[in-house]
């Protein structure tokens, strides 16, 4: 017989095709071939053996795939006459050698980058010079007239910081291979933190000041009608509220008493007021002031009913947030439930390597015949590292859909989904890597 990866062989492809080549004059009894890998009979896994007159080919599947070590393969057929032939013979699966073209492919990637980096660079340069000079642009005018927006700044720019961190990353992490390191998830978790955390803060701190605006501007229409019913003009009202002002709307009143005082219309002062405030219902309730202003009449009653509604709306809304926060404990615990189950099912599985194999399936090579079992189980490494891809996404969708409960945006709950996803990458840095 000829075989594959002949005795005493070293590979490092954990999932080899094992050959085994025969001759018989009588022909071949295909049935009696018999294939024991490690103590098991795979035999029977007839969608991944191949055989014919002259040969009996065994691949073994990336889900079975084989542990570093020594291996032990026996192999034993039949002709047509009844005559048994028999082999066995052992190899090694080892670490495979690294690969010294890494780094200086690295090093190169590295250098494309930054060539591209400072070609682009020059070319704006070039550009930005001849646009100052011929068109007369400068940026100072350009944000001017188009200004950009707080949230989009905050989104964009630590987005495209994290892409190139988890790209420099993975080429680095690529250039110091290491099989038992988990440096791709723990590069792919600190670009999730530097491309999100920047916006999640934001947006945090967003529902809380649009809170604080719509409260104050509620007031504001409260103290307006009164102060229209007390006999005193609208502008004038607006005039007198912006020099006693101390809260969060003394700036905004301040340019809006400003336009009034140089003759510009009240109903268009009080919607450039709330222009840089983003929030519909303050805009809402901005614009019927100047539509009911426009009309005439008795505007202090329109007024004080508008106000009373938004202060109404105010009053909800803190309930509705104050009910759905038991459903946004509740994914907490769960959240906390999944990271104690997963801990206890990574504990006990180093153990099951010692269970007999007939609880997988799995027989001697006594029983041979009858063995349906893989030749060996995951290996822990994998099973931690699945574990870890489950925690994360399991944290982001979480804490998204925590913002769905609680805001009715999924941008509100990306400070949840942060915080689970360092919770979870600790408890696995802490309790789940030192077992085994």
């Amino acid at each position: 017989m000829i075989i594959s990866y002949g005795p005493g062989s070293e590979i490092t492809n954990r999932t080899p095709v094992i050959s085994i080549q025969f001759y018989a004059e009588a022909g071949i009894d295909q049935e009696s071939a018999v294939l024991v890998l490690d103590d098991v009979s795979v035999s029977d896994y007839f969608e991944l053996i191949e055989i014919d007159e002259n040969s009996f080919t065994y691949r073994v599947p990336d889900l079975l795939s084989l542990d570093l070590g020594n291996h032990s393969v026996y192999f034993e057929i039949a002709d047509a006459n009844g005559a048994v032939s028999s082999v066995a013979w052992n190899f090694m699966v080892v670490e495979p050698a690294p690969d010294e073209r890494t780094a200086t492919d690295v090093r190169a990637i590295l250098i494309i980058i930054g060539t591209v980096i400072v070609l682009v660079g020059v070319g704006a340069a070039i550009y930005y010079a001849y646009m100052r000079r011929f068109k007369r642009f400068t940026f100072k005018k350009y944000f001017l007239r188009n200004p950009v927006k707080r949230g989009n700044l905050v989104l964009y720019v630590p987005l495209a910081m994290a892409l190139a961190f988890v790209i420099l990353g993975m080429l680095i992490a690529t250039s110091n291979p290491d099989e038992d390191s988990f440096a791709f998830e723990y590069i792919v978790v600190t670009g999730l933190f530097i491309g999100i955390f920047p916006y999640a803060l934001y947006s945090h701190l967003y529902g809380n000041t649009r809170l604080k605006y719509e409260i104050a501007f509620a007031q504001f229409l409260f103290e307006l009608a009164d102060s229209i019913r007390g006999g005193i003009d609208p502008a004038r009202s607006v005039l007198s509220f912006a020099d006693v002002e101390k809260g969060i709307l003394r700036k905004h009143l301040r340019v809006a008493a400003d336009g009034l005082r140089i003759g510009r219309p009240f109903d268009e002062m009080i919607e450039l007021m709330v222009k840089p405030i983003d929030s519909p219902m303050v805009r809402r309730y901005a614009s019927l002031i100047g539509e009911t202003s426009k009309m005439g009449g008795d505007i202090a009653i329109v007024l004080h009913r508008a106000a009373k509604d938004m202060d109404d709306l105010i009053k909800i809304e803190r309930d509705r947030k104050r009910q759905l926060s038991a459903q946004a404990m509740t994914i907490y615990i769960s959240f906390a439930v999944l990271l104690i189950v997963i801990y206890q099912l990574i504990s006990i599985y180093p153990m099951m390597g010692s269970i007999d194999g007939a609880l997988f399936g799995g027989s001697n090579l006594e029983n041979a015949d009858a063995a349906t079992s893989p030749p060996t189980i995951m290996d822990l490494f994998t099973i931690k590292q699945r574990f870890l891809h489950l925690m994360i996404i399991n944290s982001m969708g979480a804490g998204i859909l925590i913002g769905v409960f609680t805001e009715g945006k999924p941008k509100m709950g990306l400070m949840h989904a942060l915080i689970m996803t360092a919770a979870s990458t600790l408890f696995f840095v802490l309790m789940i890597i030192p077992i085994g």
